[in-house]
């Protein structure tokens, strides 16, 4: 099991959720993404990248992980993927329009 520790509620960068899950797509190893040493609201700028094995993304209870109504919170290629002690706020999933007179993919 490895460990990818956030330590920022900033979206990009070393430390940041986006950060960790980047990380953990890297190997086929079972990761946990401790998010313990962060309060508040990680405000998504863009969607996140989809989690590509399995992960378990363990919070505090004080976070939260906001889509800002504009972006999907989380996808999942793959993998077993486990939430415990996160809020998921505001996310948006939006299909695809349909082109030619088809129907649009499900969001």
């Amino acid at each position: 099991l490895k460990l990818l520790q956030v330590t920022t509620t900033v979206d990009v960068g070393v430390g940041s959720l986006r950060w960790a899950i980047e990380q953990a797509n890297q190997s086929p190893a079972d990761d946990l993404i401790d998010l313990s040493r962060v309060r508040g609201a990680i405000a998504l700028k863009s969607p996140l990248p989809p989690i590509a094995g399995n992960v378990l993304i363990k919070g505090n209870g004080d976070e939260t992980l906001s889509g800002e109504h504009r972006y999907r919170v989380l996808s999942v290629l793959r993998g077993n993927v486990g939430i415990q002690h996160l809020t998921i706020a505001n996310g948006l999933a939006q299909g695809e329009e349909g082109n030619n007179g088809a129907g649009g993919a499900a969001g």
